[in-house]
């Protein structure tokens, strides 16, 4: 069979967007594992409210955000405050 130029652009473009998708989730995964893994060496129990919620979140400006102040928050009350605002 032979394909277009056509089809090989569509292909290369599917491809791009693929691979883009999966390091942005690649990503948020990351950032999302790094969170919790601060909060539970630092406070050793993350509730599963938490952790659900942290999960829900996509953006990855908010997510870096969250890394960061994971590292400083006092309590994990403030830490689930924090995270409600970056939602909302």
């Amino acid at each position: 069979m032979i394909e277009s130029a056509a089809y090989d652009i569509l292909k290369e473009e599917g491809l791009k967007q693929g691979l883009q998708q999966g390091l942005q989730q690649g990503l948020q995964q990351g950032l999302q594992q790094g969170i919790l893994d601060i909060l539970e060496a630092r406070f050793e129990v993350v509730p599963i409210s938490i952790i659900n919620e942290l999960n829900e979140i996509k953006e990855l400006h908010v997510l870096r955000a969250l890394h960061r102040k994971s590292i400083s928050v006092a309590t994990m009350e403030e830490f689930k405050q924090l995270m409600e605002r970056a939602q909302g």
